[in-house]
């Protein structure tokens, strides 16, 4: 069955300067719901297991690329102008690895991998100019030269099933089925690493951001210690549902930012974005996404100064491809931080009444709204405000602040 694919994108500027709607639509694509979104500097790729589009106009028009790829691909990898491919295998586990130079209009098959009958290559990541493609089984494969050659390496640990890898120069970090384990020699030596009980049985997604490793699990997100070989909890910042926190969905490290899509149990997704200096999660601006989806992974890509992302729905009323006009900074500037640590709300979660403080904010619009977008409070405030939330329903709410170059979002939680 076909579902459509909602492809949104988030401009990525330094100054915030207009008010309104941030994501908006570019085009219309359908595909299924198994389809990915990559991006890495020479434009966007969605495809699945029959199907391969690409784009190099922000999403607005896709080449149909099917007639080079008739199995559809498993994975790709944009790295600069380079596009790298690996088809799904054809026969006995053997997969094409191809390239091209120039935004799809030719290609090379430059290599094979072979995999055993029942193997499913599961993600590629490229770190320092190396690619790593994994499988399910817990092979991981390494080129160290553009994808001509490959070396192959096992995941050990206990595992189970592969979910995830993340590298930091030669410390390796994997996640799967049955627990995570760590290598500090390249894939070499195996140890097993014991997640946190605050995210859960154990992680799904990991991701490489400023030289530390991210995982996200069943409820929130850790940071792993490669000295002390141990994970703390980062959820200061992650949305909450009744007494839940929410579940990273996706994680995407590109130029040293994390964002990151968290749904809370209601089915209510957020864009948020990891803050290192302030140890926190920033919320992303996500005015124009559909506010209940079947979020899932790699469904985030970043090309040029824009975020994008896809997310599944069957409601074709939203079906395409989006822009933003707001920003959610790429760079490591940490200014929008300084702006959300200096709003006080509390108390978190709220019962009776929420106190807010706005500190150097003057004259600025406050608003209270719910997960279907629908207002239940709004005021001008001045320094601060007292908000009587008796008569609000329970749940996750977005409170925000405009003004004249001002635009700010906190999640906040009301819980009896």
């Amino acid at each position: 069955m076909l579902r459509t694919i909602y492809i949104v994108g988030l401009l990525v500027s330094a100054t915030l300067s207009l008010a309104g709607q941030t994501w908006q639509r570019a085009s219309t694509l359908t595909t299924t719901k198994d389809a990915r979104l990559v991006a890495r500097g020479g434009g966007l790729i969605l495809y699945d297991k029959s199907a391969v589009f690409h784009s190099t106009d922000y999403g607005r028009t896709w080449t149909d690329m099917r007639g080079r790829f008739p199995n559809g691909l498993a994975v790709a990898c944009v790295n600069g102008g380079a596009i790298l491919a690996i088809s799904n295998p054809i026969e006995h586990g053997a997969t094409q690895v191809s390239v091209t130079f120039n935004g799809g209009i030719s290609w090379d098959d430059i290599s094979t991998l072979q995999l055993s009958d029942q193997e499913r290559i599961v993600d590629i990541e490229l770190y320092n100019g190396t690619y790593f493609t994994f499988t399910d089984e817990g092979w991981v494969h390494i080129s160290q030269d553009g994808g001509y050659t490959w070396q192959s390496r096992r995941v050990g640990g206990s595992i189970g099933g592969m979910f995830d890898l993340a590298v930091v120069g030669s410390l390796w970090v994997a996640c799967g089925t049955e627990g995570t384990a760590w290598s500090a020699n390249d894939g070499i030596t195996w140890f097993p690493s014991v997640a946190p009980v605050e995210v859960g049985s154990g992680f799904r997604q990991l991701e490489n951001v400023q030289g530390k490793i991210l995982g996200g699990g069943l409820f929130g997100a850790a940071e792993f210690d490669p000295l002390t070989r141990s994970w703390t909890v980062r959820n200061n910042g992650v949305p909450m549902w009744a007494s839940l926190l929410a579940k990273p969905v996706s994680f995407l490290s590109r130029d040293n930012v994390l964002f990151a899509v968290f749904q809370t149990f209601d089915g209510y997704s957020s864009v948020l974005r990891w803050s290192p200096s302030g140890a926190k999660w920033v919320v992303v601006n996500s005015d124009g996404l559909p506010r209940y989806n079947q979020a899932g992974s790699h469904q985030l890509a970043v090309y040029e100064d824009r975020l994008f992302m896809y997310v599944l729905n069957d409601d074709i009323n939203f079906v395409g491809v989006y822009n933003a006009r707001h920003n959610a900074p790429t760079d490591v500037d940490e200014s929008d931080v300084e702006q959300q640590n200096s709003i006080d709300v509390m108390p978190q979660p709220a019962s009776n009444f929420m106190l807010v403080r706005t500190g150097s904010y003057k004259s600025v619009t406050l608003s209270l709204t719910d997960t279907q977008g629908r207002m239940v409070h709004s005021e001008i405030v001045s320094g601060e405000a007292n908000i009587n939330v008796d008569d609000v329903a329970p749940g996750t709410y977005v409170l925000r602040l405009t003004g004249e170059d001002t635009f700010i979002n906190r999640l906040v939680v009301v819980q009896r």
